[in-house]
């Protein structure tokens, strides 16, 4: 009886960041499938063409109007049909983080991490971005965990 209330109070005790964080992607990656799949490309329509576009191929995805874009690697944009958060279910998380609400980027498009105020990163990618790509302090230690630390 002593090891299993000795289990229980562990478990009802606060993680730390780094459990918080793997715990986190854990969560988000097998929301109840041992093996979830991911799309390896998107199908787009721009004008009278369907464009198939490698998720390889992508350097992040961003909100813009209301309107989610994928950036490629020869820094084009497409319209995709997909939310922001559906999009994260559909893309494998070793390679994509979603960095905040209007972001999700790719290992390859990292270019550098500068620290910022209070605790928060700044994110230069490549194809660059117009604006500032700003990761909140809450979600600074699972993006840690996610580039290896």
């Amino acid at each position: 009886m002593n090891a299993t209330h000795a289990a229980m109070q562990q478990l009802n005790q606060p993680l730390s960041g780094q459990d918080q964080a793997w715990q986190e992607i854990l969560r988000d990656s097998f929301p109840g499938n041992a093996n979830p799949v991911y799309k390896n490309r998107f199908l787009v329509k721009k004008g009278q063409q369907l464009i198939s576009l490698p998720v390889q191929s992508i350097r992040y995805f961003f909100l813009r109007d209301k309107l989610t874009f994928a950036r490629m690697t020869d820094n084009k944009d497409h319209i995709l049909g997909f939310s922001i958060t559906d999009l994260e279910k559909l893309i494998c998380p070793v390679t994509f983080f979603r960095v905040s609400r209007q972001f999700i980027i790719s290992h390859e498009s990292i270019v550098k991490v500068m620290m910022s105020t209070h605790g928060k990163l700044k994110v230069e990618v490549q194809p660059g971005f117009s604006e500032q790509i700003v990761i909140s302090r809450e979600r600074v230690p699972a993006f840690r965990t996610w580039l290896g630390e």
